[in-house]
């Protein structure tokens, strides 16, 4: 069968393996013999297995060293988690919809999500620095997110505008995972915007968050 259909390969492949095994069971006397499916199709399906998994440990990787550097600026464990929030929301936004939607995830598209974050993060400690300066000049937390937005605001749409109408090239190309990619990162850098635009000036003018970096 070919390798590269719209096919649920390990069901595919647990439907094959399972009569055999039960056969070699069966057949007591010939316990050395082993069956090993081959072909390109089971090589893509292991391929692309260990680079999901690969890629969801990068992710969660990046997101604990994210998380200890944002304790560490907002000089506390609470703040620096809150603080993760708007950098964590356009990942699970957008593959929670797509999720919903029962969209074909494939490595182009997984791959955005690490990515996103990294690009997230920078807008955010942006909003967050500028806000943290008005803090220790005595604003409260109402002008300091306004001042922010005023000094930020307009620099955090330059760059995802930029961002994405240089990513929007790659959006028509021929070779599938490359345009999902495309996609999938201007998707992403638009929801970012609005997390860090929406989300966390909400976030700010809680009084549980605490931090106010220098």
């Amino acid at each position: 069968m070919g390798a590269l259909a719209d096919h649920d390969y390990r069901q595919i492949l647990r439907s094959l393996r399972g009569p055999l095994d039960d056969k070699l069971k069966v057949l007591d006397k010939l316990k050395s013999v082993t069956v090993e499916l081959s072909g390109l199709m089971p090589l893509v399906h292991e391929i692309q297995r260990q680079l999901l998994h690969d890629l969801f440990a990068s992710f969660l990787t990046a997101f604990g060293l994210i998380a200890f550097g944002m304790t560490i600026v907002q000089a506390g464990v609470i703040s620096g988690l809150i603080a993760m929030i708007p950098n964590v929301f356009p990942s699970l936004a957008l593959f929670g919809l797509l999720g919903w939607e029962n969209y074909p995830i494939d490595i182009g598209s997984i791959m955005t999500a690490s990515v996103a974050m990294g690009i997230a993060i920078d807008d955010t400690l942006h909003f967050l620095s500028f806000y943290g300066r008005c803090m220790d000049a005595g604003a409260s937390r109402e002008g300091a997110v306004l001042a922010a937005y005023q000094h930020c605001g307009r620099a955090m749409i330059q760059t995802t505008l930029i961002c994405g109408a240089g990513l929007s090239v790659f959006a028509f190309s021929d070779f599938v995972p490359t345009a999902r990619f495309a996609w999938m990162m201007i998707a992403l850098l638009f929801t970012a915007l609005i997390g860090d635009l929406v989300l966390l000036p909400a976030l700010l003018l809680r009084p549980f968050f605490q931090g106010q970096p220098s």
